[in-house]
């Protein structure tokens, strides 16, 4: 996932508490091979006949399933805000600079969270974390 969304590990993870709001309203990834269609027709009748129509976020290609993902799905205008009190950890990419652990870890050092940093195994094709 690092290579994918992590800046080619140069970023960083948040790990958030899935049983504080909103977190506790992310709803698990559906991953088929269907597409699914809506059709403009029928957004007209959406307010008086709502129907799964949110059912289109949560939903994405088979291929992708090893992600594993949660998303968390909310109308455009309400406002979601940020929860420092849901975070319970933060990841830094194995390329993450110091200048950058160290503004970060000093910008959150107020939470109670843990720090980690992703580090290579040695002689496998892997990565694993160790706590700061």
């Amino acid at each position: 996932m690092w290579a994918h969304y992590g800046g080619n590990h140069k970023g960083i993870c948040i790990e958030y508490d899935k049983d504080k709001h909103p977190f506790n309203l992310c709803q698990r990834v559906k991953y088929v091979n269907d597409v699914y269609v809506i059709k403009i027709s029928d957004l007209k009748d959406y307010k008086t006949q709502p129907t799964n129509y949110e059912d289109v976020f949560i939903r994405k290609n088979s291929i992708w399933s090893y992600e594993k993902e949660w998303r968390l799905i909310y109308k455009a205008n309400e406002a979601v805000g940020y929860f420092p009190d849901a975070i319970k950890a933060i990841t830094f990419g194995f390329f993450c600079d110091e200048e950058s652990i160290d503004e970060i870890k000093k910008s959150t050092s107020h939470l109670n969270i843990k720090y980690y940093k992703v580090v290579r195994a040695r002689d496998v094709y892997l990565t694993s974390k160790r706590e700061l």
